[in-house]
């Protein structure tokens, strides 16, 4: 089948006909877009149609200095100003032309041109007005628009280093000289079809058609969609993999009192990790109140000697105006705190989970934030090990698509035993995200809780970066559109 042009290939190729060209200067011609003006060019050339050609030529370029004398004065300008304006003696130009290097080259390029001569300390005009006027319009029109071929200038501004010279390569492109006239004019009036209508097929006119071939490898122009947050479709893959395996989903309050972040968590009230590197307190004279009496009085007992838990405690008085103050949530075992305050009374086993955000004073780098998620969990009753926790760890690793994992030995003040669980990252390594345990008769004494209580409070934003291969936490709230464009669709799976 003889090939066929659509309506732009014809208008490209008419400019071509017998005339080398450039991009540029096709697209001045016809009122299409450059890429589009350069595929075609490419598929004429692949087509056996066109000839490409490079040109090399010499093109000017202004120099910084240039730009200075075009903004403002010629120093050649600057001195002749000077003089018209009767001022004549060497010192009192000196005086006007502060810049020493100026005014040499004031004085060197208006005695070369021949415009002036120095007698006996004062500058004399020897040159008609208009002439030089001429010759400095000259000057400053090529530094504006050193394309204009006038050699002469263009050699004195290039030697003064007011321009540079460049090499610039163009392609021009034109018709093949074996294409003849008759069939430029068939390729200029063919008629070619994109598609088949009903009527073309009832008709049987499809047949006097040509129709174009098409290049399902071409490359197209990308679409951007709306579409949700990457990050909240991987917490939500979370949440409903937890939600299968029969776990409530729980919250409670990101402003909480210190009773429910550290004082229910057996954490002590001189403990470092309370102190103001650790929390963001609440910048209020109130404080909060803690309504509950009951478990602050066991709390308070089992700080002081550990209660009848076998515990000695901490042995100091607690202070309940500290438990009453207001901060933003460290972790989401305060979660579990008021959890366990309000189903206590349950009988039967009980597994819960948070997905919440906390927040700790640190310095920001690519595995650290101010602000992250963490997905809070607990699993309450009977002959209950260790090993369990593992598994759910490692089964909710296993829901977004990470496989290797590896526990160690923690420490926490509420859990005892207490594993660091590691997942490694693509990039940055084995990083810290699965911290758990069982949670200590201390903790569990104030709700007068009897069945073991395993627990884990997952970094789900390194989970995440580590199941999406992003390799810095802030990419994770970043407002960056075309970031955010790019990032992959997240199609997490329950396996």
């Amino acid at each position: 089948m003889e090939l066929a042009l659509n309506e732009s290939q014809k208008q490209v190729l008419k400019q071509v006909a017998r005339k080398l060209k450039s991009i540029e200067e096709i697209n001045s011609e016809i009122n299409l877009p450059f890429k589009k003006v350069q595929s075609i060019l490419g598929y004429f050339i692949s087509a056996d149609l066109v000839d490409r050609e490079q040109k090399v030529e010499l093109v000017h370029e202004i120099t910084d200095e240039g730009k200075q004398y075009l903004d403002n004065q010629l120093p050649e300008e600057e001195l002749i100003d000077l003089v018209k304006q009767k001022n004549t003696a060497m010192k009192d130009i000196k005086s006007k032309i502060k810049d020493k290097t100026r005014f040499s080259i004031a004085i060197n390029w208006a005695k070369k041109n021949k415009w002036i001569e120095i007698d006996k300390g004062n500058v004399k005009l020897i040159e008609d007005l208009s002439i030089i006027t001429k010759k400095i319009e000259s000057l400053r029109e090529i530094l504006g628009k050193p394309e204009i071929k006038k050699e002469s200038i263009l050699t004195e501004l290039t030697e003064r280093n007011l321009l540079t010279e460049k090499e610039k390569k163009s392609d021009l492109y034109k018709l093949k000289g074996g294409i003849s006239d008759k069939k430029l004019k068939n390729l200029l009036t063919s008629k070619i079809k994109t598609s088949v209508t009903s009527a073309d097929l009832m008709s049987g006119s499809w047949e006097n058609y040509q129709y174009k071939k098409y290049n399902v490898d071409t490359p197209t122009e990308k679409l951007m969609f709306g579409r949700k947050s990457i990050y909240l479709e991987f917490l939500n893959t979370i949440r409903e993999g937890l939600l299968a395996l029969g776990f409530e989903e729980f919250d409670s309050p990101i402003v909480d009192l210190e009773f429910y972040n550290c004082d229910l968590l057996f954490m002590p009230q001189d403990h470092v990790a309370r102190g103001i590197h650790d929390l963001f307190f609440v910048d209020s004279k109130e404080k909060g109140a803690i309504k509950n009496r009951s478990l602050l009085e066991r709390v308070s007992a089992v700080h002081l000697d550990g209660a009848e838990t076998g515990s000695t405690g901490w042995n100091y008085e607690f202070d309940e105006r500290k438990s009453s103050n207001m901060i933003l949530r460290s972790q989401t075992t305060a979660v579990s705190a008021h959890t366990l305050e309000e189903l206590m009374t349950r009988p039967e086993p009980m597994k819960m989970f948070c997905l919440g955000k906390c927040f700790r004073p640190d310095t920001i780098d690519r595995t650290h934030s101010f602000e992250f998620w963490q997905c809070e969990g607990i699993i309450c009753g009977d002959n209950l090990s260790i090993k369990h926790l593992f598994g759910i760890l490692t089964e909710i690793c296993h829901m977004v698509g990470v496989k290797e994992i590896k526990f160690m030995p923690g420490y926490f003040p509420f859990t005892e035993p207490s594993v660091s669980g590691f997942i490694k990252h693509p990039k940055l390594g084995w990083i810290e995200a699965l911290p758990g345990g069982i949670f200590r008769p201390e903790f569990l004494y104030p709700y007068n809780y009897k069945k073991t209580v395993l627990a884990y409070g997952i970094g789900v934003t390194r989970l995440a970066m580590t199941a999406l291969g992003i390799d810095d936490i802030r990419d994770v709230y970043s407002s960056d559109i075309e970031l955010l464009k790019n990032l992959p669709l997240y199609r997490g799976k329950i396996e």
